[in-house]
């Protein structure tokens, strides 16, 4: 039978909000045959022992399965260190606690990942750097699971691919069906599961992170999240606000919508940050960029008559998988996280264009790659920075791939987790139907990304009684990071929060794309914070210093207006400014005004 693709963004688009940091080393496979974590013994305290490779060391800290009820039990927090070289000395400042995002993201997996030059060559010395997997995911125990058997995932999975979390207007007539399925397998899941699943809440992980912290012989926290991890540290400053020293969020959620399943507002640039895209291309020329015409209106004229083609003409990617719109607006929804990745974007885009089956799986797989993506059936999407793209970083960090198998992302504790904090979606089809109708304003290419989260949560029974907001303190200032043009985690979220935790510093980093730590820019500004206490000054803004195609400097998002040529302009929230966050190597702060005015000007529409 071949795979539709009206689905994808379920396990492309949505599923791959921890991918900021994540977009740069995640493509590392899997660390579990480096280390047998049952060999460690749960305990409250942290127990460090040796594991991977050096310095790494592993832990496993005990924890109540329920806070409110601790003799129900425990969960096993598994958790990764790299050491300070100078811990004992007066120079040590304590740990520096990861999520890098999710929900469901694996800081395990990322700590060892990114290893010692990572964090070297990144944070000051004077810290530890902790990852940890949230109770339920990857090692942590007890493990989060949504089916019995193979066979009840592998339905799910199918049904998922003939469209089951469909919000398409074509899609509708079968919506109250669809509905019902949800509904089934909501009541399935929370009769095998629920008593688990209650427990697999953010505000659970915050507190697991306020052990983690009391653990390690501290009071207060020292953070650093990106995408749903900014969600998780607003939460934890919510909480715990007398308990935060330092806190860095960056690349952040719309969370008033995260705990209301609304994602609507995380699409907000998600067109704009296509737009860019062809504004550089146009710029570098067609004979750096081969999609380059003469003016942006002329270029998404193209791109649109590619999106009908392949509307009314779908061909086959591989004899299992027809490839639709669908699946190349999730296919270039998902590069547009990583800048690295734009010239990959351009060929995959001209490879429809063209129907060049040959070098759109290269595009979507990885040149290497392009034979098991064809024998997948599925694309893998990557973006290896170009030679000399981040020539300040350590060295072994440009050996990294960039994005994650995409079939990693939707998992099971990435839907239970979101579904649970979200609380019920209580949406009839007409309900639905008015929230496709709400996403399409804001988003005239990308709504699925926001659509699929919503159905998709809308069977679900486990609603334990939680944290689900509002989010706020007034003396728990953080450092707030977000980018001009983000695909999943827009500004104006970013600005929001900022005024939630009032004396609260946005630091804005001019450029595309999705977290901004490879900035050197942005690295500066974290690492005086870290160790001095002190933030930014209000309105500093870090500068895209490295091409996106070629050797020419792009222009600066700041410096476009997009007016007219999206959508989304007024759609949900009357305007204003917004935008996202980025991925560029950066080495100047200076004044916000032309940003400031550029964001007031563009006017945008109703995420994650």
């Amino acid at each position: 039978m071949v795979q539709s693709s009206s689905s994808r963004f379920s396990t492309i688009a949505t599923g791959s909000l921890w991918l900021s940091l994540v977009s740069f080393v995640a493509a590392q496979g899997s660390v579990s045959g480096g280390f047998n974590w049952e060999s460690i013994e749960p305990s409250t305290e942290l127990q460090w022992v040796s594991c991977y490779d050096r310095p790494l060391q592993c832990a496993r800290l005990s924890v109540p399965l329920d806070y409110k009820n601790p003799s129900l039990g425990t969960a096993a927090i598994a958790i990764t260190r790299v050491p300070s070289p100078l811990a004992g000395t007066a120079a040590y400042r304590g740990p520096i606690i990861f999520n890098p995002g999710g929900p469901g993201g694996s800081g395990v997996e990322q700590t060892v990942a990114l290893g010692g030059s990572w964090i070297g060559g990144i944070f000051p010395e004077q810290f530890d750097f902790i990852g940890f997997d949230p109770r339920g995911v990857r090692f942590s125990t007890p493990q989060i699971q949504i089916f019995q058997t193979d066979r009840e995932m592998d339905q799910f999975n199918e049904q998922m691919g003939q469209g089951l979390a469909e919000l398409s207007p074509e899609s509708w007539d079968t919506l109250p069906q669809r509905l019902a399925i949800l509904n089934d397998i909501g009541d399935l899941i929370n009769t095998n599961f629920g008593d688990v699943l209650q427990h697999m809440t953010t505000e659970n992980v915050a507190r697991d992170m306020m052990a983690i912290v009391e653990a390690s012989g501290f009071e207060k926290i020292q953070y650093y999240g990106v995408s749903y991890g900014t969600v998780l540290g607003a939460t934890f400053a919510t909480l715990f606000p007398d308990r935060v020293e330092r806190m860095i969020i960056d690349a952040v959620s719309d969370i008033p919508g995260y705990y209301s399943n609304d994602w609507s507002q995380n699409v907000l640039d998600t067109d704009r940050t296509l737009l860019y895209v062809f504004e550089a291309c146009n710029a570098a020329g067609a004979r750096t960029c081969p999609f380059a015409e003469s003016s942006i209106e002329q270029t998404q004229r193209r791109f649109d008559a590619i999106l009908t083609d392949l509307e009314e003409k779908p061909f086959m990617l591989t004899p299992n998988l027809q490839f639709e719109r669908s699946l190349f607006l999730s296919s270039i929804h998902n590069f547009l996280y990583s800048p690295t990745g734009y010239s990959s974007l351009i060929d995959l885009i001209i490879a429809v264009e063209t129907r060049d089956v040959d070098t759109l799986v290269q595009a979507l797989g990885g040149g290497a790659e392009a034979n098991s993506v064809r024998k997948r059936g599925l694309p893998r999407m990557r973006a290896v920075p170009p030679k000399g793209y981040f020539e300040d970083l350590p060295g072994d960090l440009l050996e990294l791939p960039g994005i994650a198998d995409e079939a990693s992302m939707e998992t099971a504790a990435t839907l239970a987790i979101r579904c649970t904090d979200g609380g019920e979606v209580k949406d009839t089809a007409e309900d639905l139907q008015e929230y496709a109708r709400k996403t399409r304003g804001i988003s005239q290419y990308f709504p699925d990304a926001a659509d699929t989260v919503r159905i998709v949560c809308a069977g679900w029974k486990v609603h334990p009684e939680t944290f689900r907001g509002p989010i706020g303190s007034q003396n728990t200032p953080l450092l707030v990071i977000g980018n001009t043009f983000d695909p999943i985690t827009p500004i104006e979220a970013a600005r929001n929060t900022v005024e939630a935790f009032p004396g609260s510093v946005l630091l804005t980093y001019d450029a595309p794309g999705h977290g901004s730590i490879l900035s050197s820019c942005i690295r500066t500004q974290m690492n005086q914070y870290l160790i001095s206490g002190e933030l930014p000054a209000p309105g500093g803004v870090c500068n895209m210093t490295t091409p996106l195609f070629g050797s020419s400097l792009a222009p600066a998002p700041s410096s476009f207006d997009f007016e007219g040529l999206t959508d989304n302009s007024e759609a949900a929230s009357g305007g204003g400014g917004r935008g996202g966050d980025g991925e560029s190597a950066a080495v100047s702060v200076r004044s916000s005004g032309i940003v400031s005015s550029l964001l007031l000007a563009m006017a945008v529409a109703a995420l994650m």
